[in-house]
């Protein structure tokens, strides 16, 4: 099998990623790769986990975890890994090349397929509660299920859910404006995800 690989960053979405692409040797017109036979996504989706969770129990990957699996028709597989610390091209070149040699092995895709391994990047919501232990200090916007909005710093993190504290401006009885503090308490089953409000202005 003739394999290529290709690697590299994605300023714009603020993404690393390590991508791996197989092909057969003989170069045939690229066609739609089915699943293996009786094997369907959820399927393939279980048996990349497995892989991918074999890998970070090991010690000095135990920072890192997945967020999410895509598998597609066309023999595409996307891999989102979020950590503790930071997610850097090294981890997902390895990651990357774990889960190539498990694929090859088993070729539950076949011999021509697209593996790419990336962090979150910072458009995608967060979604998991481990997720936001490095995000304490900065500015959420949470998608609550009722489709309605809260925004403010991240107080704090526990297993019920987040403490946010947004200061709002108000003004009194004699129309002067009056900062005032709110908190809110949203637990996790409350909403769908939350994003980081990245701030460009200077430091005063």
């Amino acid at each position: 099998m003739d394999i290529r690989q290709e690697a590299g960053t994605i300023p714009t979405a603020g993404r690393i990623f390590a991508r791996t692409i197989s092909v057969s040797a003989s170069e045939r017109e690229p066609t739609q790769v089915p699943f293996s036979v009786g094997m369907n996504d959820v399927q393939i989706k279980q048996h990349i986990r497995g892989w991918l969770l074999e890998m970070l129990d090991e010690p000095e990957y135990q920072h890192a975890f997945p967020v999410a699996i895509n598998v597609f028709a066309n023999g595409r597989i996307e891999v989102f890994l979020d950590s503790d610390e930071a997610v850097d091209f090294a981890l997902c070149r390895r990651v990357s090349r774990h889960l190539e040699a498990h694929l090859d092995e088993t070729q539950i895709l076949g011999e021509r397929y697209t593996l790419e391994v990336s962090s979150p990047g910072a458009s995608r919501p967060l979604t998991l509660p481990r997720q936001f232990h490095k995000h304490i200090g900065r500015t959420l916007e949470v998608q609550l299920n009722t489709d309605e909005r809260v925004q403010g710093e991240l107080v704090s993190i526990d297993d019920e859910g987040l403490t946010l504290r947004e200061e709002v401006v108000t003004r009194n009885e004699k129309n002067k404006r009056v900062k005032e503090t709110l908190t809110h308490q949203v637990a996790f089953g409350e909403f769908r995800g939350a994003t980081v409000q990245i701030s460009f202005k200077k430091p005063s």
